[in-house]
């Protein structure tokens, strides 16, 4: 009898086609150890995808400070600025660019449109007209002064031709304007002035600590940022945060740094950056 009820525990041990408990807790450990193990590496896993994620955010946003913001600022020139402070400045940006073919009285003038921006997104509440007599490099700016349209086409363009220049272009860019007595210096100017069309185009780091943005007139250009800052040299190498209205057309570089970040980890890494804008005809004194 007891022989028989030894073999009866054995087989309670030992369940047909089960496992005994010694094996049950094995089986569980290695499972446990396998399941930490894919744990482990699935976050490892998340924790790289987020950290390239927070790089590539950090590359774009200054790469839209170098390649976007660098590209338009540095084709204006210091007297084309508005304002200039730590946060923000403003400049004249050009939407056309022409040169007078010929005046055909007192405040009208046949013009060659050579160069426009479509799609500037400038604000309309702002628009000037700026001219240079010839074989002179200074400009007259008459801020909130538009020119009138009196036509385009075969007309403006015959005169044109007349003058020398290209008769190729469309027939929008042969055009005949009024308007030029509200302007300083008033009244049609001559044949090879050159003419400028220009809106308002703002830059500005707005926010608070942390998140700031940098901003294209209402335009958000990136984010984010934790700080940005602007700064301005002038041609007598000077470098100051906001120059006086009377020295903004000494400007002859802005420099813009700060840090940005990604925003996929818990912990992001701040990215420094620092960027000299050498704007168009900016000469610095030796």
């Amino acid at each position: 009898m007891r022989a028989r009820a030894s073999e009866g525990e054995c087989d309670r041990d030992h369940p047909p086609g089960g496992f005994s408990l010694h094996e049950f807790l094995i089986a569980l450990t290695v499972a446990t150890v396998v399941g930490s193990a894919l744990v482990s590496l699935i976050r490892s896993q998340s924790e790289y995808y987020a950290r390239q994620e927070d790089a590539v955010v950090s590359t774009q946003n200054i790469r839209a400070v170098y390649e976007l913001m660098g590209a338009e600022v540095r084709s204006a020139s210091g007297a084309d600025f508005l304002f200039a402070g730590p946060d923000s400045f403003a400049v004249r940006s050009d939407v056309l660019r022409a040169v007078v073919c010929d005046s055909v009285g007192p405040d009208e003038a046949v013009v060659f449109v050579y160069d426009s921006v479509a799609a500037a997104n400038l604000p309309p509440t702002f628009r000037g007209t700026a001219a240079s007599p010839p074989a002179d490099s200074i400009w007259a700016y008459s801020d909130s002064i538009t020119l009138v349209v009196r036509g385009t086409g075969s007309a403006p363009r015959a005169t044109c031709a007349a003058a020398g220049a290209p008769t190729a272009a469309a027939d929008t860019r042969y055009r005949h304007l009024a308007g030029f007595l509200a302007m300083s210096p008033p009244g049609a100017p001559p044949r090879g002035t050159l003419l400028r069309v220009y809106g308002r185009l703002t830059f500005s780091f707005v926010g608070g600590f942390r998140n700031r943005s940098l901003r294209r007139n209402s335009q958000e250009l990136a984010t984010p940022f934790g700080s940005g800052t602007f700064s301005y040299r002038l041609s007598d190498g000077s470098l100051v945060t906001a120059p006086a209205s009377t020295r903004l057309s000494g400007v002859v570089e802005v420099s813009v740094g700060g840090t940005t970040f990604g925003t996929a980890t818990a912990s992001p890494h701040p990215r420094s950056f620092t960027h000299r804008i050498t704007l168009r005809n900016g000469v610095q004194a030796p």
